[in-house]
């Protein structure tokens, strides 16, 4: 769970980067940087986080967490519509298929073959 982060193939740090916040859905997003342009500690354990670039790089991933956000809603409303357009398709098939019979028993027709037995007309 988190992204990591990677300088030179190793996690430095694996991290959230907000996304905290979001629930259950935060379980879904892994994934990880490499970010060699990044400066570590001696220890490599950490960044050094009062250099400039590190805090362009959270600035950047502050706009690729927004933009992550975005996407569970995006996906739920495509959801919704796949779900939908079935429910219509499934309902034009049965509707479709419905026996003659029924059709026929509607108009009054006296010549409506029974549902049990259609071939005892014959």
């Amino acid at each position: 769970m988190g992204i990591e982060v990677k300088v030179k193939g190793a996690t430095v740090k694996r991290d959230l980067f907000g996304m905290e916040t979001w629930g259950k859905a935060v379980a879904r997003v892994k994934g990880e940087i490499c970010a060699d342009f990044l400066p570590i500690t001696s220890d490599r354990s950490s960044f050094i986080v009062d250099s400039a670039e590190y805090q362009e790089f959270l600035k950047i991933m502050e706009k690729v967490v927004g933009i992550i956000g975005k996407a569970p809603g995006k996906e739920a409303d495509r959801s919704e519509q796949r779900r939908a357009s079935r429910a219509v398709n499934e309902a034009l098939q049965r509707v479709h298929k419905a026996p003659a019979w029924r059709s026929a028993a509607r108009a009054g027709s006296s010549r409506t073959p029974s549902p049990r037995n259609k071939l005892s007309g014959l």
